[in-house]
C-alpha cells in the first residue's frame, strides 16, 4: 500500500510540474540588406544613440539583441541595451537611460548581422534596442547600415548631441534600419498536466481512504 501511495504521489507531483517548452520570439525592424548594396550606415558614438522600438505583449526573457553593422567601425567595445520606454512611449531622459535599462552588453561590431548575448526580463510593454558608445564602460564607434527592408512600419529612436554636448531624446526618421531583439517566453504548466495531476490527486485520496479501513 506504501509503495502505490508513493508512486502515486510522484506521479502527481512530476505532472503539476510539466513545463509546456518555451515559445522564442524574434523581433525586428527590418530584414538584411548588405552594406555594399546599401551603400552607407548611421555612425554611433558617444554623441548619438541609435536604435529602435519593440513592443512586448507577455513576460518574455531576453536572450539577445543585434542588428546590421558597418564594417567601417573602429574596433572598439559598443555597447548594445535594452531600455523601459517611459508611460508616454517616449525614450527616458538621458540622465534616466541608465535607471531605465533593463539590460545591456559590451560588444564589438565587425560588420554584418551580429547580435550580443542578453539576460534579463521584459514585462508587457515598449522598449528600445539601443546602441552606442560612452556609457556602460563602452569607448568605441560603429554604425547600423542604411537603407534595410522595412518589417511592418518600424519606430526608430535616437539619442543625440543637441548642440550643447548633451545627449537628447528624439526620434530617427532618416531611413530604416535593421535593429532585431529574441527572446524567450516563460514555460507554463501544460493544462493536461493539471487535469492528470488532478486525477492522480484523486487516486491519492481514494488509496489512503481504503487503507485507513483496512
Amino acid at each position: 500500500m506504501k509503495s502505490i501511495f508513493g508512486a502515486t504521489l510522484l506521479a502527481a507531483a512530476t505532472l503539476t510540474l510539466t513545463p509546456v517548452l518555451a515559445q522564442a520570439s524574434a523581433y525586428q525592424s527590418a530584414t538584411f540588406v548588405d552594406e555594399a548594396t546599401a551603400g552607407g550606415d548611421y555612425f554611433l558614438d558617444n554623441t548619438r544613440y541609435l536604435g529602435a522600438v519593440f513592443s512586448v505583449t507577455a513576460n518574455e526573457s531576453l536572450t539577445s539583441i543585434g542588428g546590421n553593422f558597418t564594417v567601417n567601425g573602429d574596433g572598439n567595445a559598443i555597447f548594445g541595451a535594452v531600455v523601459r520606454l517611459t508611460s508616454a512611449d517616449t525614450l527616458p531622459a538621458i540622465s534616466d537611460l541608465a535607471a531605465s535599462t533593463v539590460s545591456e552588453a559590451l560588444f564589438t561590431p565587425t560588420g554584418g548581422d551580429q547580435s550580443v548575448a542578453l539576460t534579463g526580463t521584459l514585462t508587457a510593454g515598449k522598449y528600445a534596442v539601443l546602441f552606442g558608445s560612452g556609457l556602460f564602460g563602452a569607448t568605441g564607434a560603429s554604425g547600423l547600415v542604411a537603407s534595410q527592408n522595412p518589417v511592418g512600419t518600424p519606430t526608430f529612436v535616437q539619442y543625440a548631441d543637441n548642440g550643447s554636448g548633451v545627449l537628447a531624446a528624439d526620434t530617427f526618421n532618416f531611413d530604416t534600419l535593421r535593429v532585431t531583439m529574441n527572446t524567450v517566453a516563460a514555460p507554463v504548466p501544460e493544462p493536461e498536466s493539471f487535469a492528470l495531476a488532478a486525477v492522480s490527486l484523486l487516486l491519492l485520496v481514494g488509496q489512503s481512504l481504503r487503507t485507513r479501513r483496512q
